[in-house]
């Protein structure tokens, strides 16, 4: 059978993923960059220009005046995707 207990907290959620991209930490004016070569190449342009989105969304919601843009560039010989906070 099952025991009855008293004033047992209920455990907080924890949903979604870890978010890898230091979206969060940035201030006006930095950017960090993002290699995006190989097979999974165009898909990761397009993975972290979402994850982008999505962070300037959260962050709107939270009442920060948040904004990102993306640009390609080639960094050391490699292409990837470079993401700045503008705003």
């Amino acid at each position: 059978m099952f025991e009855i207990e008293d004033n047992v907290p209920v455990a907080r959620i924890i949903s979604g993923r870890r978010r890898i991209y230091p979206f969060d930490k940035m201030s006006v004016g930095q950017s960090f960059f993002v290699p995006c070569e190989g097979e999974e190449g165009d898909r990761t342009k397009g993975s972290v220009r979402s994850a982008a989105r999505v962070a300037a969304k959260r962050r709107r919601g939270n009442g920060e005046s948040v904004k990102f843009v993306s640009r390609l560039e080639t960094k050391d010989g490699v292409s990837g995707v470079r993401i700045h906070r503008v705003e």
